[in-house]
């Protein structure tokens, strides 16, 4: 009988600790800013063990199932991204992040005889978003059944559910995200110091107000943006 009631309570403990296991923990908590405090929207909350990824919402609050020692990624584009392992074994662990701004290589210097400093760093940007840039946005009309004799199908649920309304708008920052990247590349900084000697707010104000864009950029030779800079100087500092 001892051996038995021994045996109920060893399988008892086990039942109970495979229970445990299967149990999701919850994680959340928000994302924000760690110098302005302004919530990150949508930003990205990822388990690596499971690949489940969710977006946060307008608050910057993110929820997603884990289990205990799964690593947890969280990141917004243009931020140092935030990563933790899940210590609980169940119920709700909340993790909240401050993000600060991403640091870039130097402005302006040959990393390797391949890539840039600006390449090198959207490279890296596309690696780390790919688990959401790969995946298609979905179309109003869902044209995957076509072939299995469906005919046209519309899915205005699925494409304009809250989670695709977010893949798209993070791509559409991403997007723009990169090109600013590639226009604070080129014109920085360090390169209107040099060009114009000025510092401090003098440096920022005159760049607030002569930054060629994405598109001239992409046109002009380093020697022509030397000279384009030149000009807008003499013209800034003559008004002055």
């Amino acid at each position: 009988m001892s051996l038995f009631i021994a045996a109920a309570g060893l399988f008892c403990c086990i039942s109970g600790a495979s229970a445990q296991q299967l149990n999701p923990v919850a994680v959340r908590g928000q994302m924000v800013d760690k110098n302005t405090r302004l919530v990150l929207y949508p930003a990205s909350a990822r388990n690596l063990a499971n690949r489940q990824s969710v977006f946060t919402d307008k608050g910057g609050y993110y929820r997603l199932n884990a289990k205990q020692n799964d690593t947890i990624v969280l990141s917004y584009i243009g931020y140092r991204a935030d990563t933790f392992v899940v210590r609980q074994l169940s119920g709700t662990e909340v993790h909240n992040a401050e993000l600060g701004v991403e640091e870039h290589f130097l402005q302006g210097v040959e990393i390797t005889s391949k890539y840039n400093a600006y390449q090198l760093d959207s490279i890296d940007r596309a690696n780390e978003f790919r688990h959401i840039l790969s995946v298609e946005n979905k179309d109003l009309v869902d044209k995957s059944k076509r072939a299995e004799g469906f005919g046209i199908i519309f899915s205005p649920f699925t494409r304009y559910s809250q989670r695709e309304k977010d893949k798209r708008k993070f791509k559409q920052q991403f997007a723009q995200n990169e090109l600013d990247e590639y226009v604070e590349f080129r014109y920085s900084k360090q390169f209107v110091h040099k060009v114009t000697g000025l510092t401090g707010d003098s440096l920022l104000n005159f760049m607030n107000k002569n930054t060629p864009s994405y598109n001239q950029l992409r046109e002009m030779p380093n020697e022509d943006l030397i000279y384009w800079t030149t000009e807008r100087y003499r013209t800034w500092i003559n008004k002055k």
